[in-house]
């Protein structure tokens, strides 16, 4: 299984695909900004995110609008 473990690298997987956000680190799973290109790209990709982010509205708005 593929861990992304830098941001960039992040960053291109859940741009393709939301639902990789899955296969990132803990810390990127809480980055604002790898965790908003996700549910972005795939609502339900909030599942996948920190417990702080799933609180945060700037992410789950986006996440429920998709």
């Amino acid at each position: 299984m593929i861990i992304y473990r830098t941001k960039e690298e992040a960053l291109a997987a859940v741009t393709r695909s939301g639902s990789a956000l899955r296969h990132a680190s803990g810390r990127l799973k809480d980055d604002k900004d790898v965790v908003l290109a996700a549910v972005t790209q795939y609502g339900y990709a909030l599942a996948y995110a920190s417990e702080r982010l799933k609180d945060d509205k700037d992410v789950v708005l986006p996440a429920v609008t998709q």
